[in-house]
C-alpha cells in the first residue's frame, strides 16, 4: 500500500466515515480539514483532551477544524498496539465529525448524543467508545482499505525552557569556574578570578570561548 502522509490518511478516513453518518441519517460537512497537532488549551502531557473541533466561526477560512493531538500515535511498530491506536484514532475522528455536524454547538448535550449513539458510539459522551459494530466498521471499511494511522506518539513536557546559564572559567586554568545567565554577564564589572585572583575569565558559549580581561 502507498505511504501517505497523516493528513491524507485522515482525509480519506474522513470521506468514509461521512458515508458512516450518512447512512445514520447526517450529512457531515464536505469541507472539513483534519491535522495533527498541538490542541488548543492543552498542557504537555498532563493534557487528557486528545482531538478538538473548532466552529466555522473559529476560521477564517469558514470550514470545521478537527485537530488531532500528536500524542495520538503508536509508541511501538508492533502490529497489535499499531492497529489499536489507529481503531482509537478512528473513534475520535467520529466523535469530532459529530462536532462539526453541529458546528460545535451544544457541547456534549442532547443533540450531540443523539448524532453519536445513531452512529454507533456509546459510554459517556465526552469520552466516547465504539460499539463493537462499530469497531468492525472501522476495521474493515477504513483500516483494511486505507491503511494504518502513520504517525507515531509524541510526547512533550509542556514545561517552559528556563534560563541558560553560562559557564565562566579562569583564564589561568586554576580550576576556578561558576554559571551565570547572559545578562547577568553583561553587569559583571570585573575581571579578576575569584580563585587565584589574577585577571582574566573565560564564557563558554555555543561551543566557543570568549575571554574576559
Amino acid at each position: 500500500m502507498q505511504e501517505i502522509t497523516r493528513e491524507e490518511w485522515g482525509n480519506k478516513c474522513l470521506k468514509i466515515l461521512g458515508v458512516r453518518f450518512k447512512e445514520a441519517g447526517y450529512d457531515m460537512p464536505d469541507d472539513i480539514k483534519i491535522s495533527v497537532s498541538h490542541l488548543a488549551g492543552s498542557r504537555g502531557t498532563k493534557s487528557r483532551t486528545i482531538g478538538q473541533c473548532h466552529p466555522r466561526a473559529a476560521s477564517s477560512a469558514g470550514i470545521n477544524e478537527i485537530c488531532l493531538s500528536y500524542s495520538l500515535g503508536s509508541k511501538t511498530d508492533d502490529p497489535e498496539e499499531v492497529n489499536g491506536n489507529t481503531l482509537k484514532v478512528c473513534e475520535v475522528a467520529t466523535h469530532e465529525v459529530s462536532h462539526a455536524i453541529l458546528d460545535c454547538k451544544g457541547g456534549h448535550g442532547p443533540d450531540f448524543k443523539k448524532v453519536m449513539l445513531a452512529v454507533g458510539m456509546i459510554g459517556p459522551m465526552r469520552e466516547s467508545h465504539a460499539s463493537p459494530e462499530l469497531l468492525e466498521y472501522f476495521q474493515t471499511e477504513i483500516i483494511d482499505q486505507i491503511g494504518q494511522f502513520p504517525h507515531r506518539a509524541l510526547t512533550a513536557s509542556g514545561k517552559k525552557q528556563g534560563t541558560r546559564m553560562l559557564k565562566v572559567t579562569c583564564l589561568h586554568e586554576c580550576g576556578f569556574q561558576f554559571y551565570t545567565s547572559r545578562k547577568q554577564l553583561n553587569d559583571i564589572n570585573y575581571v579578576e578570578c575569584h580563585g587565584c585572583g589574577e585577571n582574566g575569565l573565560i564564557v563558554h558559549a555555543n561551543g566557543e570561548e570568549y575571554p574576559i580581561r
